[in-house]
């Protein structure tokens, strides 16, 4: 029980240390409003000088189901952008920021719940004309404990209604820059 309460206290310790570490808080900027692509899934679109951040989700998620999210960021300016993330392993999802959440409860990011994360940080260059996507899945629902990796039987679900997600995009060495897009998760 003790080495449990010490691993639960590292990882939260962990946590608020990223979340100090990488707190960087965006100027808002309206979304755009939503349509549905050719493919039956809703996108959201801001731009912010230069930079053009995307975000493709279903339009309805089931309660207790995972989904998919992509978020895009494209760099339509001739200049490459500079930015600073942590040294971790892939997939982390520290290049694009996307919370989804209601009073504090954050939805659980399947790839990566669980995963520690190196602390030190690198340089990241995004060239004139380049992108990049991440691709997250999502859980509608939240751990009340301190468990490592997902334990279902363990989650909280969100019921049925509209939560608001948030995608962000932190550019500059001291990440002073930011485009989001705000859109909605509508849980059936």
């Amino acid at each position: 029980m003790k080495k449990r309460n010490t691993t639960a206290a590292l990882a939260i310790l962990a946590f608020l240390l990223a979340s100090l570490l990488f707190g960087c808080t965006p100027t808002s900027i309206p979304p755009d409003p939503s349509s549905t692509t050719e493919k039956g899934v809703q996108e959201y679109r801001a731009e912010k000088d230069g930079l053009e951040l995307t975000v493709l989700l279903p339009p309805v998620v089931q309660a207790g189901k995972e989904f998919t999210l992509t978020a895009t960021v494209r760099n339509l300016s001739d200049a490459d952008v500079v930015y600073v993330l942590p040294s971790s392993s892939p997939d982390m999802h520290f290049e694009i920021r996307v919370t989804i959440a209601e009073n504090g409860k954050k939805f659980m990011d399947v790839d990566t719940f669980g995963v520690s994360f190196d602390e030190a940080l690198k340089i990241a260059t995004l060239e004139a004309g380049g992108q990049f996507a991440e691709t997250v899945r999502f859980l509608p629902g939240w751990l009340i404990d301190s468990s490592f990796g997902v334990v279902y039987d363990k989650i909280t679900w969100f019921p049925a209604g509209t939560y608001e997600g948030v995608a962000t995009f932190f550019w500059g060495e001291d990440c002073e820059n930011a485009v989001l897009v705000t859109f909605p998760v509508v849980i059936q």
